[in-house]
């Protein structure tokens, strides 16, 4: 399970980041949860069709092929404006957040600067932003409109058929709960993979800014199999990776198939029986998406979300840098020299690129 402590904090910086856009993401909230009490309305509106056509209540049936009309065209207006809100609120809040990253890095102490790799910046500035941003202007309003949707269509379905709406949510619980487990061990593979890939974004940068030196003393073997190795280290989170969501999907469709042939299984019956009109059977049918939809798409949305918190992380600790320290600048004495004795540097983890070095640099 994910530390609920450390998944607060983070959620408090998200919730701070979201200043100046709070009103765009409740908006595109809303917008999808319209279209999916939209799709629960035409559900409605077809079993009112069915049985309305069956009885040859001609005008009735005209009045509700007009709302049926009405339903459909003010969910594709309210999806249009929803892809336009939506494209404007990503790219304005990943700017907001790169921009503000960027700041970040030019007034932070050079030592803390240094601690880690030009190629983990730009990863952090690209892969984990545009994740974050995603959770936000994507997952969450998708994650809001699910419950909104699940519960109008169960809500409708137990109105019409108690059994059949029970037995339709029998297994996506037990389905949800499962697939949070797996949540630890899926954020800590896409934090190894975020790692893996700013080493080799940072390999890359060193490789092409020292092409020279690669060439002079004959690295090219040397250099191309460590590149080789990176890769191999990847394709096997990759394969982790892909384990578990396929897992998580396994489990979500046992789930929802799982209720479905219960609740239609009934429903033949009931149909066979007398208990269950045509019509309750087409509302069923309708609604069963309205139901296992929204329940796979809460599951999905676990590991969205935790990818979301884990490229927040990823960002808050580069927001931790210490900042520098700014002093009025000073006249600089003519006669200086610049002497070092026993500097060693090395990245977090890895052998010295520098090594006992001594330098004095005389003045002029």
């Amino acid at each position: 399970m994910l530390n609920v402590k450390s998944m607060i904090c983070t959620m408090k910086w998200m919730y701070h980041k979201l200043k100046g856009f709070k009103l765009s993401v409740i908006l595109l909230t809303v917008l999808l949860s319209v279209v999916s009490l939209c799709n629960i309305a035409v559900a409605v509106v077809s079993k009112k069709l069915v049985d309305a056509a069956t009885q040859g209540d001609r005008k009735f049936v005209y009045g509700l092929l007009f709302v049926y009309f009405i339903f459909v065209v003010s969910e594709i207006v309210v999806v249009s404006i929803n892809s336009f809100l939506y494209a404007n609120v990503w790219q304005n809040l990943s700017i907001n957040i790169r921009v503000g990253l960027y700041r970040k890095l030019v007034n932070s102490y050079w030592l803390d600067f240094n601690k880690l790799h030009s190629g983990d910046y730009i990863t952090r500035f690209t892969q984990d932003t545009a994740a974050f941003t995603n959770g936000i202007v994507d997952d969450i309003p998708i994650l809001v409109s699910s419950i909104v949707k699940f519960t109008a269509a169960f809500l409708v379905l137990v109105y019409y058929q108690p059994m059949i709406a029970l037995l339709t949510f029998a297994f996506g619980p037990i389905a949800f709960f499962i697939t949070r487990f797996y949540s630890k061990k899926f954020k800590k593979i896409y934090k190894d993979m975020q790692k893996m890939d700013s080493e080799i974004n940072s390999r890359l940068q060193e490789f092409f800014h020292n092409m020279q030196i690669v060439k002079v003393y004959g690295l090219e073997d040397v250099s191309s199999k460590t590149m080789e190795d990176i890769y191999k280290k990847r394709r096997g989170l990759v394969i982790k990776n892909s384990i578990i969501n396929n897992l998580m999907q396994i489990i979500s469709s046992i789930g929802s198939w799982g209720g479905y042939f219960l609740a239609f299984s009934t429903g033949i019956l009931g149909i066979y029986t007398g208990k269950v009109s045509f019509g309750v059977l087409v509302v069923f049918l309708q609604l069963f998406n309205q139901i296992q939809q929204p329940l796979s798409g809460i599951a999905g949305s676990i590991p969205k979300m935790i990818v979301c918190l884990a490229s927040a992380e990823r960002i808050i600790e580069i927001e931790k840098l210490q900042a520098d320290e700014f002093t009025d600048l000073c006249d600089i004495p003519i006669n200086i020299a610049i002497r070092m004795d026993g500097i060693s540097f090395s990245y977090p983890g890895r052998e010295n690129q520098l090594n006992n070095i001594n330098l004095i640099a005389e003045n002029s």
